[in-house]
Protein backbone atom coordinates (compact mmCIF):
# COMPACT_ATOMS: atom_id res chain seq x y z
CA UNK A 1 0.00 0.00 0.00
CA UNK A 2 0.80 3.32 -0.59
CA UNK A 3 -0.02 7.43 0.77
CA UNK A 4 -0.02 10.25 -0.52
CA UNK A 5 2.47 12.13 1.71
CA UNK A 6 0.91 15.85 1.05
CA UNK A 7 -2.73 14.69 2.15
CA UNK A 8 -2.31 11.60 3.50
CA UNK A 9 -4.67 9.09 1.49
CA UNK A 10 -4.09 5.68 0.98
CA UNK A 11 -4.20 3.93 -2.03
CA UNK A 12 -3.78 0.53 -2.29
CA UNK A 13 -2.49 -0.02 -5.22
CA UNK A 14 1.32 -0.75 -5.41
CA UNK A 15 2.04 0.25 -9.16
CA UNK A 16 0.45 3.59 -8.67
CA UNK A 17 3.34 6.25 -8.76
CA UNK A 18 1.41 9.53 -8.38
CA UNK A 19 -2.17 10.72 -5.84
CA UNK A 20 -5.19 11.18 -7.72
CA UNK A 21 -5.85 14.54 -5.85
CA UNK A 22 -2.94 16.56 -5.63
CA UNK A 23 -0.72 14.71 -7.60
CA UNK A 24 1.98 14.30 -5.25
CA UNK A 25 4.40 11.37 -5.93
CA UNK A 26 3.17 8.47 -3.60
CA UNK A 27 5.38 6.61 -1.31
CA UNK A 28 5.16 2.76 0.45
CA UNK A 29 3.57 2.84 4.36
CA UNK A 30 5.89 2.35 7.05
CA UNK A 31 5.51 -0.08 9.62
CA UNK A 32 3.39 0.78 13.02
CA UNK A 33 5.90 3.26 15.20
CA UNK A 34 5.03 3.24 19.04
CA UNK A 35 6.83 5.90 19.53
CA UNK A 36 5.35 8.48 16.75
CA UNK A 37 2.69 10.56 17.82
CA UNK A 38 -0.73 10.38 16.09
CA UNK A 39 -4.39 11.74 16.18
CA UNK A 40 -7.21 9.04 16.86
CA UNK A 41 -10.24 8.03 18.62
CA UNK A 42 -10.40 7.08 22.24
CA UNK A 43 -10.62 3.59 22.68
CA UNK A 44 -12.90 2.10 25.57
CA UNK A 45 -11.20 0.46 27.88
CA UNK A 46 -11.26 -0.41 31.49
CA UNK A 47 -10.47 3.38 33.11
CA UNK A 48 -6.90 3.70 35.16
CA UNK A 49 -4.85 6.66 37.04
CA UNK A 50 -4.66 9.93 34.72
CA UNK A 51 -1.33 11.19 33.74
CA UNK A 52 -0.68 14.53 32.57
CA UNK A 53 -2.27 15.91 29.51
CA UNK A 54 -0.08 15.70 26.32
CA UNK A 55 1.23 18.76 24.23
CA UNK A 56 -1.41 19.67 21.94
CA UNK A 57 -2.01 18.39 18.60
CA UNK A 58 -3.53 19.95 15.65
CA UNK A 59 -7.17 19.52 15.25
CA UNK A 60 -8.75 17.44 12.32
CA UNK A 61 -10.29 18.89 9.70
CA UNK A 62 -14.00 19.55 9.46
CA UNK A 63 -16.14 16.47 8.40
CA UNK A 64 -18.25 17.49 5.26
CA UNK A 65 -21.84 19.51 5.44
CA UNK A 66 -23.66 16.34 4.72
CA UNK A 67 -22.66 14.57 7.91
CA UNK A 68 -23.26 14.69 11.36
CA UNK A 69 -20.50 16.09 13.12
CA UNK A 70 -18.95 13.96 15.97
CA UNK A 71 -18.62 15.36 19.37
CA UNK A 72 -15.51 17.02 19.47
CA UNK A 73 -12.72 15.04 20.72
CA UNK A 74 -10.67 15.79 24.07
CA UNK A 75 -7.16 15.38 23.35
CA UNK A 76 -5.44 13.14 25.95
CA UNK A 77 -2.08 11.34 26.83
CA UNK A 78 -1.44 7.86 27.56
CA UNK A 79 1.57 5.69 27.87
CA UNK A 80 1.89 2.00 27.35
CA UNK A 81 3.16 -0.46 29.40
CA UNK A 82 7.21 -1.35 28.85
CA UNK A 83 6.59 -4.46 30.20
CA UNK A 84 5.44 -7.12 26.76
CA UNK A 85 3.24 -8.60 29.14
CA UNK A 86 0.98 -5.52 30.60
CA UNK A 87 -2.01 -4.37 28.49
CA UNK A 88 -2.29 -1.25 26.62
CA UNK A 89 -4.36 1.04 28.30
CA UNK A 90 -5.62 4.49 27.09
CA UNK A 91 -7.81 6.71 29.09
CA UNK A 92 -11.32 6.53 28.28
CA UNK A 93 -13.13 9.37 26.76
CA UNK A 94 -14.67 12.14 28.84
CA UNK A 95 -13.04 11.91 32.12
CA UNK A 96 -13.40 14.34 35.10
CA UNK A 97 -11.36 16.60 36.66
CA UNK A 98 -8.48 13.62 38.31
CA UNK A 99 -8.62 11.90 34.83
CA UNK A 100 -10.95 9.41 36.10
CA UNK A 101 -14.25 8.34 34.14
CA UNK A 102 -17.67 10.12 35.30
CA UNK A 103 -20.50 7.86 35.79
CA UNK A 104 -22.40 9.28 33.41
CA UNK A 105 -19.56 8.63 31.20
CA UNK A 106 -18.86 5.36 31.70
CA UNK A 107 -22.84 4.47 31.41
CA UNK A 108 -22.40 6.20 27.90
CA UNK A 109 -19.14 4.20 27.27
CA UNK A 110 -20.88 1.07 27.82
CA UNK A 111 -24.09 1.48 25.82
CA UNK A 112 -22.62 3.33 22.85
CA UNK A 113 -19.70 2.68 20.61
CA UNK A 114 -17.48 5.69 19.95
CA UNK A 115 -17.46 7.45 16.95
CA UNK A 116 -15.61 7.14 13.95
CA UNK A 117 -14.48 9.82 11.48
CA UNK A 118 -15.69 10.05 8.45
CA UNK A 119 -13.62 12.18 6.48
CA UNK A 120 -9.63 12.21 5.71
CA UNK A 121 -7.78 13.61 8.22
CA UNK A 122 -5.21 16.01 8.31
CA UNK A 123 -1.44 15.34 8.43
CA UNK A 124 -0.14 15.95 11.75
CA UNK A 125 1.89 19.15 12.56
CA UNK A 126 4.50 16.91 13.63
CA UNK A 127 6.60 13.69 12.94
CA UNK A 128 4.84 10.77 10.64
CA UNK A 129 1.53 9.20 11.84
CA UNK A 130 0.05 6.09 11.10
CA UNK A 131 -4.04 7.07 11.24
CA UNK A 132 -5.85 4.60 12.61
CA UNK A 133 -8.42 1.87 10.62
CA UNK A 134 -11.89 2.37 10.65
CA UNK A 135 -12.45 -0.71 12.95
CA UNK A 136 -9.53 -0.43 15.07
CA UNK A 137 -9.26 2.73 16.81
CA UNK A 138 -4.83 2.90 18.29
CA UNK A 139 -3.97 5.31 20.91
CA UNK A 140 -2.24 8.16 20.88
CA UNK A 141 1.65 8.62 21.15
CA UNK A 142 2.52 8.24 25.11
CA UNK A 143 5.36 10.61 27.22
CA UNK A 144 7.95 8.25 27.78
CA UNK A 145 9.11 10.63 31.13
CA UNK A 146 5.99 9.82 33.02
CA UNK A 147 5.51 5.83 32.53
CA UNK A 148 1.59 4.32 34.34
CA UNK A 149 1.32 0.60 35.38
CA UNK A 150 -1.29 -0.48 33.87
CA UNK A 151 -3.82 -2.00 36.17
CA UNK A 152 -6.31 -5.00 35.69
CA UNK A 153 -9.34 -4.28 37.12
CA UNK A 154 -10.21 -6.16 40.80
CA UNK A 155 -13.33 -7.70 41.53
CA UNK A 156 -14.59 -6.79 44.64
CA UNK A 157 -14.96 -8.85 47.75
CA UNK A 158 -17.96 -9.78 49.38
CA UNK A 159 -15.71 -10.65 52.62
CA UNK A 160 -15.43 -6.87 54.17
CA UNK A 161 -19.34 -6.99 53.55
CA UNK A 162 -20.05 -10.04 54.92
CA UNK A 163 -17.67 -8.90 58.44
CA UNK A 164 -19.74 -6.12 58.70
CA UNK A 165 -22.97 -7.47 58.36
CA UNK A 166 -21.65 -10.06 61.10
CA UNK A 167 -20.24 -7.29 63.14
CA UNK A 168 -23.47 -5.51 63.44
CA UNK A 169 -25.40 -8.29 64.30
CA UNK A 170 -23.20 -9.02 67.47
CA UNK A 171 -23.17 -5.31 68.02
CA UNK A 172 -26.95 -5.60 68.19
CA UNK A 173 -27.19 -8.61 70.10
CA UNK A 174 -25.04 -7.88 72.92
CA UNK A 175 -26.95 -4.33 72.82
CA UNK A 176 -30.41 -6.48 73.35
CA UNK A 177 -28.68 -8.46 75.76
CA UNK A 178 -27.40 -5.62 77.71
CA UNK A 179 -30.95 -3.90 77.32
CA UNK A 180 -32.52 -7.18 78.34
CA UNK A 181 -30.30 -6.98 81.85
CA UNK A 182 -30.76 -3.40 82.63
CA UNK A 183 -34.60 -4.05 82.10
CA UNK A 184 -34.68 -6.70 84.65
CA UNK A 185 -32.92 -4.44 86.55
CA UNK A 186 -35.29 -1.70 86.43
CA UNK A 187 -38.34 -4.15 86.69
CA UNK A 188 -37.81 -5.02 90.63
CA UNK A 189 -34.70 -4.69 92.05
CA UNK A 190 -34.19 -0.64 91.39
CA UNK A 191 -37.05 -0.03 93.29
CA UNK A 192 -35.65 -1.28 96.50
CA UNK A 193 -32.60 0.12 95.77
CA UNK A 194 -33.59 3.39 95.28
CA UNK A 195 -36.84 3.38 96.78
CA UNK A 196 -36.24 4.42 100.45
CA UNK A 197 -34.96 7.95 100.47
CA UNK A 198 -33.73 8.94 103.74
CA UNK A 199 -33.73 12.63 105.68
CA UNK A 200 -32.37 13.75 109.04
CA UNK A 201 -35.22 15.25 110.70
CA UNK A 202 -34.07 15.53 114.23
CA UNK A 203 -31.10 15.44 116.23
CA UNK A 204 -28.27 13.23 115.34
CA UNK A 205 -28.69 11.41 119.28
CA UNK A 206 -32.25 11.25 119.38
CA UNK A 207 -34.52 8.53 118.40
CA UNK A 208 -37.52 9.18 116.48
CA UNK A 209 -40.18 6.12 117.63
CA UNK A 210 -43.41 6.58 115.52
CA UNK A 211 -44.74 8.24 112.28
CA UNK A 212 -48.44 8.19 111.09
CA UNK A 213 -50.23 10.18 108.26
CA UNK A 214 -54.11 10.78 108.06
CA UNK A 215 -53.50 11.52 104.69
CA UNK A 216 -50.98 11.73 101.66
CA UNK A 217 -50.72 15.39 103.33
CA UNK A 218 -50.67 15.59 106.81
CA UNK A 219 -48.74 13.35 109.39
CA UNK A 220 -46.96 13.73 112.17
CA UNK A 221 -43.54 11.77 113.36
CA UNK A 222 -42.87 11.34 117.50
CA UNK A 223 -39.42 10.55 119.38
CA UNK A 224 -37.77 11.13 122.38
CA UNK A 225 -37.59 13.87 124.52
CA UNK A 226 -41.07 14.76 123.82
CA UNK A 227 -40.18 15.16 120.36
CA UNK A 228 -43.12 16.06 117.82
CA UNK A 229 -43.51 17.34 114.43
CA UNK A 230 -45.41 18.05 112.19
CA UNK A 231 -45.94 18.05 107.84
CA UNK A 232 -49.04 19.61 106.18
CA UNK A 233 -47.02 19.24 102.26
CA UNK A 234 -46.23 15.42 102.15
CA UNK A 235 -43.37 15.16 104.23
CA UNK A 236 -41.57 17.96 101.97
CA UNK A 237 -41.45 19.82 105.06
CA UNK A 238 -41.62 19.59 108.85
CA UNK A 239 -42.57 22.12 111.64
CA UNK A 240 -42.07 21.26 115.32
CA UNK A 241 -45.35 21.19 117.72
CA UNK A 242 -45.08 21.32 121.26
CA UNK A 243 -46.13 18.77 123.63
CA UNK A 244 -45.80 18.86 127.72
CA UNK A 245 -43.72 15.96 128.25
CA UNK A 246 -39.80 14.77 128.40
CA UNK A 247 -40.70 11.29 127.96
CA UNK A 248 -40.41 9.32 124.63
CA UNK A 249 -43.81 10.00 122.38
CA UNK A 250 -44.49 5.98 121.44
CA UNK A 251 -47.53 6.22 119.69
CA UNK A 252 -49.77 8.13 117.27
CA UNK A 253 -53.10 7.43 116.41
CA UNK A 254 -55.92 9.70 114.85
CA UNK A 255 -59.83 8.06 115.36
CA UNK A 256 -61.06 10.34 112.63
CA UNK A 257 -59.14 13.30 110.79
CA UNK A 258 -59.69 15.75 114.25
CA UNK A 259 -59.61 13.49 116.79
CA UNK A 260 -55.99 12.22 117.73
CA UNK A 261 -54.05 10.08 120.76
CA UNK A 262 -50.53 10.38 121.64
CA UNK A 263 -48.89 8.07 124.07
CA UNK A 264 -45.66 9.70 125.71
CA UNK A 265 -44.46 8.04 129.24
CA UNK A 266 -47.09 7.25 131.67
CA UNK A 267 -49.35 10.36 129.53
CA UNK A 268 -52.42 10.37 127.01
CA UNK A 269 -52.78 13.79 125.05
CA UNK A 270 -55.48 14.17 122.72
CA UNK A 271 -56.09 16.57 120.21
CA UNK A 272 -59.54 18.07 119.07
CA UNK A 273 -57.94 19.92 116.18
CA UNK A 274 -56.70 17.81 113.93
CA UNK A 275 -53.33 18.12 115.70
CA UNK A 276 -53.16 21.81 116.16
CA UNK A 277 -52.81 21.70 120.17
CA UNK A 278 -51.89 18.62 122.19
CA UNK A 279 -53.30 18.50 125.72
CA UNK A 280 -53.10 15.94 128.67
CA UNK A 281 -55.35 13.71 128.90
CA UNK A 282 -54.71 11.58 131.75
CA UNK A 283 -51.33 10.83 133.45
CA UNK A 284 -51.01 7.57 135.72
CA UNK A 285 -48.90 8.46 138.57
CA UNK A 286 -46.08 5.83 140.32
CA UNK A 287 -48.68 6.62 143.49
CA UNK A 288 -51.47 4.99 141.46
CA UNK A 289 -48.99 1.43 141.65
CA UNK A 290 -47.57 1.47 144.68
CA UNK A 291 -44.53 3.04 143.43
CA UNK A 292 -44.21 1.53 140.47
CA UNK A 293 -43.29 3.47 137.00
CA UNK A 294 -46.33 3.25 134.33
CA UNK A 295 -44.45 2.92 130.40
CA UNK A 296 -47.28 3.17 128.00
CA UNK A 297 -46.75 1.93 124.38
CA UNK A 298 -49.69 1.77 121.74
CA UNK A 299 -53.16 3.03 121.62
CA UNK A 300 -55.73 2.04 119.21
CA UNK A 301 -59.64 2.58 118.65
CA UNK A 302 -62.54 0.27 117.87
CA UNK A 303 -65.17 2.74 117.02
CA UNK A 304 -65.58 6.54 117.85
CA UNK A 305 -65.91 5.63 121.57
CA UNK A 306 -64.27 2.56 122.41
CA UNK A 307 -60.25 2.75 122.46
CA UNK A 308 -57.43 0.71 124.53
CA UNK A 309 -54.12 1.72 125.89
CA UNK A 310 -51.23 -0.98 126.72
CA UNK A 311 -48.33 -1.02 128.64
CA UNK A 312 -46.53 -1.95 131.77
CA UNK A 313 -45.62 -1.53 134.81
CA UNK A 314 -42.19 -2.12 136.26
CA UNK A 315 -40.17 -1.40 139.34
CA UNK A 316 -36.18 -0.88 139.14
CA UNK A 317 -36.52 -1.35 135.57
CA UNK A 318 -37.87 -4.38 136.29
CA UNK A 319 -41.69 -5.30 134.34
CA UNK A 320 -43.91 -6.51 137.64
CA UNK A 321 -47.21 -6.73 135.36
CA UNK A 322 -48.90 -6.13 132.65
CA UNK A 323 -51.59 -2.70 132.17
CA UNK A 324 -54.73 -2.15 130.09
CA UNK A 325 -56.35 1.13 129.92
CA UNK A 326 -60.09 1.50 128.58
CA UNK A 327 -62.26 4.10 127.38
CA UNK A 328 -65.63 4.00 126.26
CA UNK A 329 -66.54 8.09 126.07
CA UNK A 330 -63.81 8.97 122.84
CA UNK A 331 -61.29 9.06 125.72
CA UNK A 332 -62.41 11.49 127.87
CA UNK A 333 -61.92 8.92 130.99
CA UNK A 334 -59.55 6.09 131.15
CA UNK A 335 -59.81 3.27 133.63
CA UNK A 336 -57.54 0.32 133.85
CA UNK A 337 -58.58 -3.13 132.63
CA UNK A 338 -57.14 -6.70 134.49
CA UNK A 339 -55.37 -8.23 131.38
CA UNK A 340 -54.91 -12.15 131.83
CA UNK A 341 -51.30 -12.04 132.04
CA UNK A 342 -48.86 -9.84 133.82
CA UNK A 343 -46.40 -9.77 131.43
CA UNK A 344 -45.13 -6.68 129.44
CA UNK A 345 -47.90 -5.91 126.90
CA UNK A 346 -46.31 -3.97 123.85
CA UNK A 347 -48.77 -3.48 121.21
CA UNK A 348 -52.80 -3.26 120.50
CA UNK A 349 -54.50 -3.61 117.39
CA UNK A 350 -58.10 -4.00 116.39
CA UNK A 351 -59.03 -5.43 113.16
CA UNK A 352 -63.53 -5.17 113.57
CA UNK A 353 -64.94 -3.63 116.74
CA UNK A 354 -65.40 -7.09 117.57
CA UNK A 355 -62.08 -8.69 117.37
CA UNK A 356 -58.84 -7.23 118.50
CA UNK A 357 -55.47 -8.35 119.32
CA UNK A 358 -52.62 -7.72 121.77
CA UNK A 359 -49.07 -8.46 121.75
CA UNK A 360 -46.24 -8.68 124.00
CA UNK A 361 -43.51 -10.12 125.81
CA UNK A 362 -42.54 -13.70 125.94
CA UNK A 363 -44.74 -14.73 122.84
CA UNK A 364 -48.03 -13.17 123.85
CA UNK A 365 -50.99 -12.80 122.23
CA UNK A 366 -54.18 -12.07 123.75
CA UNK A 367 -57.35 -11.70 121.92
CA UNK A 368 -60.93 -10.73 122.28
CA UNK A 369 -63.93 -11.28 120.06
CA UNK A 370 -66.38 -9.26 121.85
CA UNK A 371 -65.10 -6.08 121.68
CA UNK A 372 -62.66 -6.21 124.71
CA UNK A 373 -64.85 -7.18 127.02
CA UNK A 374 -62.98 -10.21 127.83
CA UNK A 375 -59.40 -11.59 126.90
CA UNK A 376 -57.81 -14.71 126.01
CA UNK A 377 -54.64 -15.63 125.54
CA UNK A 378 -53.71 -17.35 122.65
CA UNK A 379 -50.93 -19.96 121.54
CA UNK A 380 -48.32 -18.02 119.65
CA UNK A 381 -45.93 -21.13 119.10
CA UNK A 382 -42.96 -18.81 120.07
CA UNK A 383 -41.29 -17.34 123.25
CA UNK A 384 -39.84 -14.45 120.99
CA UNK A 385 -40.93 -10.72 122.13
CA UNK A 386 -43.82 -9.73 119.75
CA UNK A 387 -43.58 -6.10 118.88
CA UNK A 388 -46.57 -5.47 116.74
CA UNK A 389 -49.50 -6.71 115.19
CA UNK A 390 -51.23 -5.85 112.17
CA UNK A 391 -54.62 -7.22 110.74
CA UNK A 392 -56.15 -7.23 107.15
CA UNK A 393 -59.67 -7.67 107.49
CA UNK A 394 -61.05 -10.30 110.29
CA UNK A 395 -58.92 -13.35 109.50
CA UNK A 396 -55.23 -12.07 108.16
CA UNK A 397 -52.93 -10.87 110.26
CA UNK A 398 -49.53 -10.69 110.29
CA UNK A 399 -46.84 -10.18 114.13
CA UNK A 400 -43.44 -9.63 114.30
CA UNK A 401 -40.96 -9.63 116.82
CA UNK A 402 -37.30 -10.88 118.31
CA UNK A 403 -34.69 -12.29 116.03
CA UNK A 404 -36.64 -12.16 112.51
CA UNK A 405 -39.97 -13.81 114.27
CA UNK A 406 -42.89 -13.28 111.43
CA UNK A 407 -45.90 -15.32 111.95
CA UNK A 408 -48.77 -15.49 110.05
CA UNK A 409 -52.63 -16.19 110.80
CA UNK A 410 -55.76 -16.74 108.54
CA UNK A 411 -58.47 -17.34 110.92
CA UNK A 412 -57.92 -13.92 112.99
CA UNK A 413 -55.58 -15.26 115.29
CA UNK A 414 -56.88 -18.48 116.61
CA UNK A 415 -53.54 -19.98 114.91
CA UNK A 416 -50.33 -19.16 114.12
CA UNK A 417 -47.60 -20.43 112.07
CA UNK A 418 -44.27 -19.23 111.61
CA UNK A 419 -42.75 -17.65 108.66
CA UNK A 420 -39.23 -18.43 107.99
CA UNK A 421 -36.93 -15.03 106.99
CA UNK A 422 -33.38 -15.14 106.16
CA UNK A 423 -33.00 -12.03 108.67
CA UNK A 424 -32.57 -12.51 112.47
CA UNK A 425 -32.63 -9.03 112.82
CA UNK A 426 -35.57 -7.69 115.87
CA UNK A 427 -38.53 -6.80 113.51
CA UNK A 428 -40.25 -3.97 114.91
CA UNK A 429 -43.66 -3.09 112.94
CA UNK A 430 -45.41 -4.52 110.29
CA UNK A 431 -48.18 -3.53 107.98
CA UNK A 432 -50.60 -4.26 105.37
CA UNK A 433 -50.68 -2.55 101.73
CA UNK A 434 -53.53 -4.29 100.56
CA UNK A 435 -54.60 -8.01 100.77
CA UNK A 436 -51.41 -9.04 99.16
CA UNK A 437 -48.52 -6.59 100.30
CA UNK A 438 -47.03 -5.63 103.48
CA UNK A 439 -43.92 -4.40 104.70
CA UNK A 440 -41.61 -4.93 107.88
CA UNK A 441 -39.21 -2.57 109.59
CA UNK A 442 -36.77 -3.85 112.38
CA UNK A 443 -33.20 -3.15 113.78
CA UNK A 444 -30.19 -2.31 111.83
CA UNK A 445 -32.21 -0.57 109.16
CA UNK A 446 -33.66 -4.08 107.95
CA UNK A 447 -37.11 -3.61 105.87
CA UNK A 448 -39.14 -6.82 104.64
CA UNK A 449 -41.00 -6.95 101.73
CA UNK A 450 -44.21 -9.85 101.03
CA UNK A 451 -46.57 -9.87 97.83
CA UNK A 452 -48.27 -12.78 98.62
CA UNK A 453 -50.05 -12.10 102.17
CA UNK A 454 -47.00 -12.47 104.04
CA UNK A 455 -46.28 -15.81 103.20
CA UNK A 456 -42.83 -14.88 101.47
CA UNK A 457 -40.33 -12.16 102.36
CA UNK A 458 -37.96 -10.24 100.52
CA UNK A 459 -35.17 -8.06 102.04
CA UNK A 460 -34.93 -4.47 100.71
CA UNK A 461 -32.23 -1.72 100.77
CA UNK A 462 -32.97 0.80 103.30
CA UNK A 463 -29.63 2.97 103.16
CA UNK A 464 -29.79 3.07 107.13
CA UNK A 465 -27.49 0.60 109.58
CA UNK A 466 -30.14 2.76 112.48
CA UNK A 467 -32.78 0.99 114.29
CA UNK A 468 -36.29 1.44 112.42
CA UNK A 469 -38.91 1.91 114.78
CA UNK A 470 -42.27 3.21 113.20
CA UNK A 471 -43.84 2.70 109.86
CA UNK A 472 -46.88 4.01 108.33
CA UNK A 473 -47.99 3.30 105.12
CA UNK A 474 -50.75 5.46 103.49
CA UNK A 475 -51.93 5.66 99.95
CA UNK A 476 -49.07 5.55 97.49
CA UNK A 477 -46.20 6.73 100.28
CA UNK A 478 -44.64 4.88 102.64
CA UNK A 479 -42.97 6.27 105.88
CA UNK A 480 -39.87 4.80 108.50
CA UNK A 481 -38.76 6.31 111.06
CA UNK A 482 -35.85 5.52 113.72
CA UNK A 483 -32.64 6.19 115.60
CA UNK A 484 -30.21 9.20 114.47
CA UNK A 485 -33.52 11.48 114.18
CA UNK A 486 -33.67 9.18 110.31
CA UNK A 487 -37.08 10.03 108.46
CA UNK A 488 -37.55 7.31 105.22
CA UNK A 489 -39.83 7.83 102.62
CA UNK A 490 -40.77 4.97 99.84
CA UNK A 491 -42.91 5.42 96.71
CA UNK A 492 -44.90 2.97 97.00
Amino acid sequence: MKRCPKCNRPFPDDNQKFCTIDGGLLVLDQPFDPNATMQGSTVQLTPTVAPPAAPPVAPASAPPQDQKPSTPLPDFSATIATSSSAPTVVLPKNTGPTGSATSANLHQQNQQPAQQPSAPLQPPTQGLGQPPTPSAPLPQAPRPSQPVVAVAPQKKSKLPLILGILALLLVLGVGAAVAAFFLVLIAAPVRSQQGWVGAQVAAANQDLNTVYFLDDKRGWIGGDNGFLSRTEDGGHSWVKQVVQTDAAINDIYFRDKEAGFLIAGNAIFTTRDNGVRWTEARRFLPSEFDGADIELYSVRFSSKKKGWVVGSVSKRERVIDSILLFTDDAGETWQRQRAPSRLELIHVDFASDKRGLITGADGIILATVDGGATWARQQSGTKATIFHVDFRGDKKGLAVGERGTILRTLDGGVTWTPVPVRTKSTLLNVQFINDDKSWAVGRSGVILRSDDGGLTWIEQESGTRQNLYGLNLVKKTGWAVGGGGMLLRYAL
